[in-house]
């Protein structure tokens, strides 16, 4: 998923549940930091190793993923970088503390569900097990749901402040997620029908209607 719906959603359910500006911005921050891997992932390209330096590599998953979380609280919650990011925003407030440290890492656990989801997957179990982990039912970056979060986000910082704004954006965000999920569900079904015994696995593509299928013949994928 975008980086706009991973902080969108946290954003979304904590408002709802009525969270205090501190528990909110941890929910947030922990929604977006796993994709911070793309400022590491340079690393691999000059110095290749086994280690998942890569985009949805070693950050999203459970066990790096909450040592991320310390990490990222350590650094928010130092005054020089509260200092600079209230610069941007105001109110931004967040303390070194087990609360916090819940609150973001179940962030980063909303950010490696909607990433299981989609094409790609991510290594949940890694260092254990390298495997990816995957639905394959939404396209990595689905177009719908990115220009949605961007109307929703835009909405929310213009008149959403209120606590029934949030609530009808929340439900018309959840029908388009809905409505997306239906579509690739069913165009998931119908490009499995063509399979029948071939040893093949179909995935979505970047357009909401149309799916590719892999399949593997003897040394070859086609």
């Amino acid at each position: 998923m975008d980086i706009f719906t991973h902080a969108l959603l946290p954003f979304l359910a904590g408002s709802l549940m009525k969270l205090n500006k501190r528990d909110l911005a941890a929910l947030v921050i922990g929604g977006i930091i796993p994709d911070l891997d793309i400022f590491i992932m340079w690393i691999n390209y000059l110095h290749p190793s086994d280690i998942l330096l890569t985009h949805r590599g070693i950050t999203h998953t459970l066990v790096f993923g909450l040592l991320l979380s310390l990490i990222v609280l350590s650094i928010l919650s130092s005054s020089t970088a509260k200092s600079a990011v209230r610069r941007i925003f105001s109110s931004f407030d967040i303390d070194f503390s087990g609360r916090n440290l819940i609150f973001i890492y179940v962030g980063v656990l909303s950010h490696l569900l909607l990433d299981y989801i989609t094409a790609w997957g991510v290594p949940l179990f890694y260092p254990f097990d390298a495997s990816r982990l995957s639905a394959d039912l939404f396209s990595p970056i689905e177009i719908v749901l990115s220009i949605a979060s961007l109307v929703i986000i835009a909405v929310l910082l213009r008149n959403g402040r209120s606590r029934s704004a949030k609530m009808r954006l929340t439900v018309i965000f959840l029908i388009i997620i809905v409505a997306v999920g239906l579509i690739r569900i069913d165009g998931k079904e119908m490009s499995e029908s063509f399979l029948g015994d071939a040893n093949a696995r179909s995935y979505p593509d970047s357009d909401l209607f149309k799916w590719s299928i892999l399949e593997e013949n003897e040394s070859r994928f086609d």
